[in-house]
């Protein structure tokens, strides 16, 4: 994917979403861009997956606020660190 040419697109999305989608940003040292292409890639993962069925928009709340910010940040950064020390090596 490295290389190929992006387009800027706009979408609307609920408060409380950005607000997760700035958190995890700041936490993961990404870019909101970031976050938001791993989230779509991994959902069109899970789609495809699931033989082309999604999560019921009933559950989508429920599971976003499932996610530990927090514990997240703490498990990449310990993935960031064993990575330099695999490089200096």
């Amino acid at each position: 994917m490295i290389g190929m040419a992006t387009k800027m697109v706009a979408f609307r999305c609920a408060p409380q979403l950005l607000a997760k989608v700035n958190t995890l940003a700041k936490v993961q040292g990404k870019t909101r861009t970031r976050v938001i292409t791993e989230a779509v890639r991994l959902f069109a993962r899970e789609v495809k997956a699931r033989g082309g069925r999604i999560i019921p928009p009933y559950q989508g709340p429920e599971l976003l606020s499932e996610i530990d910010f927090e514990a997240s940040s703490t498990e990449a950064s310990t993935k960031r660190k064993n990575t330099k020390k695999r490089v200096k090596k």
